[in-house]
């Protein structure tokens, strides 16, 4: 399976053309997807000023909070340690490049994360350390094992299937720990559509049904309408955003304080795009490409400053 399964589909209007052009080579999980027509572009990166200081429920367990919540192995009182990555379909692998950098450059291990769909596996996987290069492989053994591309409905009622068996090789049996208190997942619970943060997870099992939870897109799924967590019906993290056109502001994806670093695939410039479309078959060669976009988007993002507060990663000794 490829991350690209992880990521949910916006339910938008389409235009049936690609916006990268066919790179010849093996589908990875089969992903392709059409983007709209529409042309308007947020700033080149985007940090709120504004505190979110938005009622949460945290935790999943009825008790109700603020979004600012104890960074456990990051720097609370520091400015912008915390990083969340939001929604975003197909641009998972997007996320992945921008993750591969600040891996390289910056000590994760004291940096909080958040995440909703897609940009919640991502912030896991950042937080525990996962090679990005390693979750693509991974990605696209899964794609092979399963001989995805000659099924007759591709993804449909196997994609939550690959996603935890992918999600359950990937992460360290200590994951549930390592993002305890330092991760946030946001899920959408219904019927009332209210987001919810959760971030005591009990161990890694309960890890992963929190991020399945989060990435749950009903019924194509597992043919459920919707994932259980904490004794809550729950669909994806950004639901509510697609069905209230909420596009584009943090403060409704997530429970992010005032000197959070926002990622979203919208605010990079060079995609040339404002929203994906639908999923469909993508190439493996273009799942690299997209990860490069987003390593160099991360670049330029380094170069503007907006890293400076991050723990810098420290050199390892060499003999």
């Amino acid at each position: 399976m490829s991350p690209v399964l992880l990521a949910p589909a916006s339910f938008c209007r389409v235009h049936e053309a690609p916006f990268y052009s066919h790179v010849p080579g093996q589908s990875i999980l089969g992903l392709r997807f059409y983007v709209n027509t529409r042309r308007e572009f947020p700033p080149p990166f985007h940090r709120k000023r504004k505190a979110y200081q938005r009622v949460l429920t945290v935790g999943g367990n009825g008790r109700r909070d603020t979004a600012n919540f104890s960074m456990t192995g990051a720097a609370s009182n520091t400015r912008h340690q915390h990083v969340a990555f939001s929604g975003g379909g197909i641009y998972f692998f997007w996320q992945l490049g921008v993750a591969k950098f600040l891996g390289e450059e910056y000590d994760t291990t004291r940096i909080a994360f958040s995440g909703t769909s897609c940009g919640a596996l991502c912030a896991t996987l950042t937080a525990c350390g996962v090679d990005p290069y390693l979750t693509v492989q991974t990605a696209y053994r899964l794609s092979l094992d399963n001989d995805l591309w000659n099924r007759p409905l591709g993804l449909a009622g196997i994609w939550g299937r690959l996603i935890l068996e992918w999600l359950q090789d990937l992460l360290p049996e200590d994951a549930g720990a390592v993002c305890r208190s330092r991760v946030q997942i946001v899920v959408t619970e219904l019927p009332n559509l209210r987001q919810t943060a959760v971030h005591d997870f009990h161990d890694k099992e309960d890890l992963i049904a929190v991020n399945m939870a989060s990435i749950h897109v009903p019924v194509f799924l597992d043919w459920r309408l919707t994932a259980s967590c904490r004794g809550k019906r729950c669909v994806d993290g950004s639901l509510p955003n697609l069905v209230l056109k909420r596009r584009g502001e943090a403060a409704e994806d997530f429970p992010v304080d005032d000197e959070c670093i926002y990622i979203d695939h919208s605010l990079d410039e060079r995609l040339e795009l404002e929203s994906f479309g639908f999923l469909k078959l993508r190439e493996y060669e273009e799942v690299l490409h997209m990860m490069d976009l987003g390593y160099s988007f991360a670049q330029r993002l380094e170069s503007a400053g907006v890293f400076d507060d991050l723990p810098i990663k420290k050199p390892v000794d060499t003999i």
